[in-house]
C-alpha cells in the first residue's frame, strides 16, 4: 500500500462522513472529490481494469499497483459510501471511466472481458460505447490490450 492510497483513502473516508443523512445523490463538487481520491497512481498513461476478486494477487488493483498503472480503488468506501447512497461508487466509477476515456489513456485489463459481471462489465461496454476495441485474447503478458477504434 503506497503513502498516496493511504492518503486517499483517508479523504475518501472523511467524504463518506460528511455526507448529510438522507442524502439521494452527490453533488457535483462531492462527486470531483470522490473521484480524485478514487484516481491511483493517475500520472500512468495507462490505465488497468479488472474483475474484482478477494485474492490479493488476482485482483486488478493489486496487478495494477505491481506494474504501475492507473487504476480507480476506493477501498472500503465504496461500500461505506453505497451504504449512504446506493450506487453512487457506481456514479464514482463512470465519472472516472468518462475522464480516463476524455484524457485518450491507453487501457488494458487483468481479466477475460467475455466473463465480465457488475462494474467491470459497465466499464467494458462503456468502452466498447466509446469506440474501443476489446480483444477475445490475452496479449503474451496475460493482459488483455484495448485499441481504440475509428473515433
Amino acid at each position: 500500500i503506497t503513502s498516496e492510497f493511504r492518503t486517499n483513502t483517508k479523504q475518501l473516508d472523511k467524504l463518506v462522513k460528511g455526507i448529510p443523512e438522507g442524502s439521494s445523490r452527490l453533488t457535483p463538487d462531492q462527486l470531483k472529490q470522490f473521484v480524485k481520491a478514487s484516481d491511483q497512481n493517475p500520472t500512468s498513461k495507462t490505465v488497468l481494469l479488472g474483475g474484482w476478486d478477494e485474492s490479493a494477487k488476482l485482483s486488478y488493483e493489486q496487478q495494477a499497483y505491481a506494474k504501475k498503472y492507473n487504476y480507480y480503488d476506493m477501498g472500503d468506501a465504496y461500500d461505506k459510501l453505497g451504504a449512504k447512497i446506493p450506487d453512487a461508487g457506481k456514479v464514482v466509477n463512470v465519472e472516472w471511466l468518462d475522464q480516463k476515456i476524455a484524457q485518450r489513456k491507453d487501457f488494458v485489463l487483468s481479466t477475460d472481458p467475455n466473463l465480465a459481471k457488475n462494474s467491470y462489465k459497465l466499464e467494458i461496454d462503456k468502452l466498447r460505447n466509446n469506440g474501443y476495441i476489446i480483444p477475445d485474447k490475452p496479449g503474451v503478458d496475460g493482459l488483455y490490450h484495448v485499441t481504440r477504434g475509428g473515433n
